[in-house]
């Protein structure tokens, strides 16, 4: 299912309030913006968004040489009335700071579901933002240093804190200011929580469908599904109301707001670090990348091929023979669109290219899994039980085992051995 922002008119965002007769109609809402300048040059806005809140809060400004952080609360207003404030006169928030103001001749706004996950409150939002003047607004990665003012060692750490939110894409997208309206989506949310997968709240009928590390989840209403949410390595997951909506997600692939690897997971990525550093060997292997329509596709087998047929290895793919951790996107750049769903794709036609050459097809499994900071393709292979060989081109009914840090055809004696120890396993350290 396609969870990327698409345009909808000024219109259906008071028509989306409406439909989900959330408290957001008439509430306070809290506006924060971000503005950058080069020193003792005019402000121009960087980000902005606009929240109803149901605490208290109070106005704040703090003012760097370069970067401007100011909140101001609006009371007893109505998401209509904003909306229009910053198509029309612009809505100001700070005396010496420009408007927020549309520019645009015939302003849309983008719809993007915020998933539960990535809230502060634990329920979804629906972000519809609108790309304001483009100016000379840019940002600095720097600490925030002020004679007054509180020390931070990021802005970008700051911002994101201050926000809320991821609240923009990368730091270099300068000169974009884009503001966003959040509503919440109180209808339903996902909840992973005591070994369990359901929905709660939910005050309308929902399905939960999709899948947690390849088991198939299907939901209903207050059902529930035991799973082991402490070793999530791939999750995608999407909540649907009976008229259709996507209210909520979970995925690990969906970009901005991707589901983080659970505890059990980030000590697995640390072993595979650790794996990496150790160099190829016996039971570890790197590719930095492998075309899939060249006759080198084959390489890929022949390493799993061998792995299985000796004590099982891990082969990495976006890391060069040397161990440096390059990771794909280079190489998957040139397919355009999104990054994420590339991988997602090309790790699919990895296991698939397998599954079509060994004969042994449950030997593997292969996962994208992220490995200092860098997203790499992880296939880790368990000993076939029998000897795996290859069943596809001129490589067909030819065996490999490893021999130190290579891949090499097996001998028929060493067929016979693998295939003795099968028979008969008690004899197999022999």
């Amino acid at each position: 299912m396609n969870v990327s922002r698409y345009n909808v008119h000024p219109d259906q965002l008071k028509n989306t309030v409406d439909a989900l007769d959330s408290t957001d109609t008439q509430a306070s809402w809290c506006v924060r913006a971000v503005y950058t300048r080069h020193p003792d040059n005019p402000w121009f806005f960087f980000t902005g968004q606009c929240a109803a809140v149901t605490e208290r809060l109070d106005d704040c400004v703090q003012m760097y040489s370069s970067i401007a952080f100011v909140q101001k609360i609006m009371n007893a207003t109505t998401i209509e009335k904003i909306t229009n404030t910053i198509l029309t006169e612009g809505l100001l928030v700070h005396p010496e700071l420009p408007a927020i103001r549309a520019t645009q001749e015939n302003p849309h706004f983008t719809k993007l579901i915020v998933p539960s996950h990535a809230t502060a409150s634990g329920l979804p939002l629906l972000s519809f933002t609108t790309e304001l003047a483009a100016g000379n607004a840019f940002f600095n990665e720097t600490a925030l240093v002020d004679y007054v003012l509180s020390y931070h060692i990021s802005a970008d750490a700051y911002l994101k804190q201050f926000m809320g939110l991821h609240p923009f894409r990368n730091p270099q997208d300068s000169g974009k200011g884009e503001v966003s309206i959040l509503i919440t989506d109180a209808r339903a949310a996902i909840r992973l929580d005591n070994n369990r997968v359901f929905v709660f709240p939910r005050k309308c009928e929902t399905r939960l469908v999709g899948h947690i590390n390849g088991r198939v989840i299907d939901i209903r209403n207050d059902e529930a599904t035991d799973i082991d949410v402490t070793n999530i390595r791939d999750i995608e997951l999407f909540l649907i109301a009976a008229n259709g909506d996507l209210i909520d997600y979970i995925s690990s692939t969906a970009w901005p707001h991707k589901f983080k690897p659970t505890a059990l997971e980030v000590i697995k990525c640390e072993k595979l670090f650790e794996l990496i550093g150790s160099g190829e060997s016996e039971v570890c292997e790197f590719k930095p990348y492998v075309d899939l329509a060249s006759e080198k596709a084959v390489e890929l087998a022949k390493a799993v091929c061998a792995f299985a047929n000796h004590r099982g290895g891990t082969l990495f793919i976006g890391v060069t023979k040397e161990g440096d951790i390059v990771g794909l996107a280079r190489n998957l750049a040139k397919l355009g669109g999104d990054s994420a769903q590339n991988l997602a794709t090309y790790e699919k036609k990895v296991c698939n290219e397998l599954r079509e050459m060994l004969a042994d097809t449950q030997c593997f499994a292969s996962q994208v899994a992220s490995v200092a900071g860098t997203q790499l393709i992880v296939i880790e292979v368990v000993p076939s039980e029998k000897t795996n060989y290859l069943v596809r081109g001129e490589q067909s009914r030819i065996a490999y085992m490893r021999h130190g840090a290579t891949s090499a055809k097996m001998s028929p004696t060493e067929i016979i051995a693998k295939n003795d120890s099968a028979r008969h396993p008690i004899f197999g350290g022999m």
